[in-house]
């Protein structure tokens, strides 16, 4: 869509000053911070464009940036499911309604390892399961054409044998129009210092904690002549800046496909740095979107990993 309505760069200006105040001032609050499992990917949609966020169209984007619910006419519902290193699971499940004037979603994503053995002297005594849950509550308003802000709450759960945790704290998203570019700002985890504590059922005198880290991602998409659309990300998460890039192609030939392709900086969970391309496909075939993506791991006996997630605005 092309908006020749000229909006003030101010707002933007101001949003960047006070995302970088943010940041100076916590940023040595997290030495030991709660995994963020989400940080894995929440469709196959954004995973093929480099894991860029905040422009799906289903009720995915509640883990990503609710300010774009305003795209769900009626109701949506998405799902994702995909295996990595044939031992994590990762699943969501996500539902988004319209309410007269404003949207409200929730969206569960979770983790999971199963039949985790348990030694002892080289000997397997037993078997446990590991499952990490983030449960997200967005509410969502358009003011205008121009301007969609959300407010979401995040409640981050773990249990693992007999330990387990919880938390929680609030996401902020926007999404404005600045003649034809569309800019996604999203504030994860905003109020500082809130913690997660871990509780050990045979052990009533156990207690630890660990900061839920914030995030800050900043994203643009600006369309080209060339039915190509451009993708830029930069993300702040764990003292690190993570820029992404991304293409969408959109065939003259095939209006209801998409080809997509991307190159990010993530972090592994001892915050190492990895550089990943992407490639892959969406499909939208009368608000049944259907989407994959492609990118290769370091796991050397399956060094690919296939993503798939599927949505349905209705």
């Amino acid at each position: 869509m092309i908006f020749n309505h000229h909006i003030s760069m101010i707002g933007y200006r101001q949003a960047l000053i006070t995302i970088g105040a943010c940041v100076f001032l916590t940023s040595h609050l997290y030495a030991n911070s709660f995994n963020l499992i989400h940080d894995f990917g929440t469709s196959a949609e954004s995973s093929a464009i480099g894991h860029i966020q905040g422009f799906n169209k289903g009720a995915n984007t509640i883990f990503e940036n609710p300010a774009s619910l305003y795209k769900i006419s009626n109701k949506s519902i998405s799902l994702f499911n995909t295996s990595v290193m044939n031992m994590v699971t990762y699943t969501s499940l996500a539902y988004a309604q319209k309410l007269d004037d404003i949207h409200v979603g929730i969206g569960l994503y979770q983790a999971s390892v199963n039949n985790i053995p348990e030694t002892k002297e080289f000997l397997t005594t037993s078997y446990f399961d590991y499952k990490s849950t983030i449960t997200k509550v967005a509410i969502q308003k358009q003011f205008n054409p121009y301007l969609s802000i959300s407010v979401n709450t995040a409640i981050y759960q773990m249990k693992m044998q007999n330990y387990s945790s919880k938390g929680a704290n609030f996401d902020f998203g926007i999404i404005q129009f600045i003649n034809q570019h569309e800019l996604s700002i999203i504030a994860r985890n905003i109020i500082p210092l809130q913690k997660v504590t871990y509780t050990n059922s045979s052990d009533d005198q156990y207690n630890a904690t660990e900061h839920i880290p914030l995030q800050f991602i900043i994203s643009n998409k600006s369309p080209t002549p060339y039915n190509i659309d451009i993708l830029t990300q930069l993300k702040y998460s764990r003292q690190h800046l993570l820029p992404s890039y991304g293409l969408i192609y959109y065939p003259k030939w095939g209006p209801y496909i998409e080809f997509r392709a991307g190159y990010k900086n993530e972090l592994s969970l001892a915050l190492t740095l990895h550089k990943r391309y992407t490639i892959g496909l969406v499909m939208d075939l009368f608000g049944l979107i259907l989407a994959y993506s492609y990118e290769q791991n370091d796991y050397l006996p399956k060094p690919s990993t296939n993503l798939f997630s599927i949505s349905y605005n209705f």
